[in-house]
C-alpha cells in the first residue's frame, strides 16, 4: 500500500518538523500514533527509530503487528521486538 505509507510517513516528518520549530523541542499536545497493522498497510521506514525516539519529540507511537515474525520480515536489520 504505498499511497499509505506516503501518506504515515507524511505526517510523521511533518509532526517531525513542526516539534524541531517548537521551542521544547517536542509536540504540545503530542500527536500520538496508532499504527494498526502497520507492516502490511503502510510499513513506514523509518518506524525503528520512530518507535525510540518518537516519545521525546511528543511523537508517541503504538505500532500494532500480527506477529514478531512479521516485524521482522518488514524490517529485518531493526531491533523493533522487545
Amino acid at each position: 500500500m504505498p499511497l499509505l505509507t506516503a501518506l504515515a510517513a507524511s505526517v510523521v516528518e511533518h509532526g517531525r518538523g513542526m516539534a524541531a520549530r517548537s521551542s521544547s523541542g517536542r509536540l504540545d499536545p503530542p500527536l500520538t500514533l496508532v499504527l494498526d497493522d502497520v507492516a502490511a498497510v503502510a510499513p513506514i521506514p523509518a518506524l525503528p527509530e520512530l518507535l525510540t525516539t518518537g516519545a521525546e519529540h511528543g511523537l508517541p507511537t503504538y505500532a500494532l503487528m500480527r506477529s514478531e515474525e512479521q516485524a521482522r520480515a518488514r524490517w529485518p536489520h531493526r531491533a523493533l521486538v522487545g
